[in-house]
């Protein structure tokens, strides 16, 4: 089995953010999960919201 690509999409809604969520997020995709959300520019918004339903899988990259 392969693992879908984690992704994110923004949009502008007014004075806002819509991120979209979408793929696995999982630790073989941190370092693209994680240059995506550096990326935001947390300036240009008052608000944001997050949809997070299209995600297929997801972990953390915590301790066991």
């Amino acid at each position: 089995m392969t693992a879908a690509s984690a992704w994110m999409m923004t949009d502008r809604t007014g004075d806002g953010l819509e991120i979209t969520l979408s793929g696995d997020w999982t630790i073989d995709n941190a370092g693209k999960i994680d240059s995506g959300i550096a990326a935001l520019d947390p300036d240009i918004t008052r608000s944001f919201t997050i949809d997070a339903g299209q995600i297929g899988r997801m972990d953390t990259a915590g301790g066991r």
